[in-house]
């Protein structure tokens, strides 16, 4: 029997086909996000073609899929499944996903912030991420947050727990894309460093360059990383403060930086967590793009144990 982790991105979809006996990945597709006029046909291309197409290609029929876990970027009402808010695409806003897929498969469908998805992917299918606890922080466009306590997700009272990013922490004029000013997610997300590339006006296209240039001590690029790392670590420290847990785990996109952004992290909290008795184990993800799907399967699994 077989299990289905999707994860929909504004750029990307990516779908995991997991064998549910042995608890193994059997089959995985990224494909770029097809953007249409009509929601409906997004789903079908994004989505159910995507099923087929991974069922298909491994010789899985259809009717041994027991359950489909859904990652995704959006605010969305957790006892229905309706999406509120994609700020990415508000082609899918008020869109009742979980019905609608429900309705198609037959299957139980379950549904979780891909913060949320990504951190689970990590914990659960990673033993050297097994603590406990955990703090995962995803650093791509944007900033996410997931967070394990007691080997369990927390969420919070309305699911909305780790939205770190948009927590205020500068009383300047950037604008952040939740219509605040000054947030973590304006000031160190990937959209960020190159923001503030684009206003010294370098000819850099991409965070890659910038990366090579900090490896080989230019000293402006070094300096944007190390702002990146002040950032990320006063995040980090209030985290620790906050929940105690030591162990953080940094994805997405930025962490493939993780010899320059990390050795700026650690200089500019150790001493200062040190000094309340207070320590972090930083790593970087093990599954890279794959934690949210495997976080999807996750879910639908202990879903479908919990009511057989």
């Amino acid at each position: 029997m077989y299990l289905i982790g999707v994860d929909i991105g504004a750029s990307y979809v990516k779908i995991l086909l997991f064998s549910q006996l042995n608890e193994k990945e059997i089959g995985f597709v990224k494909k770029p996000f097809q953007k249409f006029s009509d929601v409906n046909h997004e789903i079908e291309n994004n989505i159910c073609e995507l099923i087929s197409e991974i069922s298909i290609n491994n010789n899985i029929a259809l009717n041994t899929i027991k359950g489909i876990g859904i990652s995704l970027p959006a605010l969305f009402d957790r006892k229905n499944g309706t999406l509120i808010n994609w700020p990415n695409n508000k082609l899918w806003n008020n869109y009742p996903l979980k019905d609608y897929l429900s309705k198609k498969y037959s299957l139980p469908i379950v549904m979780e912030d891909d913060a949320n998805c990504a951190a689970l992917g990590e914990y659960y299918y990673n033993k050297e991420h097994q603590k406990g606890s955990m703090i995962y922080l995803t650093v791509s466009s944007g900033i996410g947050c997931g967070i394990i306590i007691n080997n369990e997700l927390y969420i919070g009272e309305n699911g909305w727990a780790g939205e770190v990013g948009h927590i205020q922490i500068s009383n300047d004029n950037t604008l952040c894309t939740c219509g605040n000013q000054g947030c973590f997610q304006a000031k160190t997300s990937g959209n960020a460093i190159l923001t503030k590339i684009r206003k010294q006006e370098r000819n850099i296209l991409d965070i890659n360059e910038i990366a090579v240039l900090a490896k080989n001590n230019t000293n402006w690029a070094l300096d944007i990383f190390d702002e990146c790392g002040k950032y990320l670590g006063d995040l980090i420290m209030i985290l620790v403060m906050t929940l105690d847990i030591s162990n953080v785990v940094i994805g997405g996109g930025v962490a493939k930086y993780k010899d320059v952004l990390f050795s700026s992290i650690h200089e500019h909290i150790d001493k200062r967590l040190e000094t309340l008795g207070r320590r972090i184990n930083l790593t970087a993800s093990k599954l890279g793009d794959k934690n949210g799907v495997f976080g999807a399967v996750r879910l639908i699994n202990k879903v479908i144990k919990e009511n057989n």
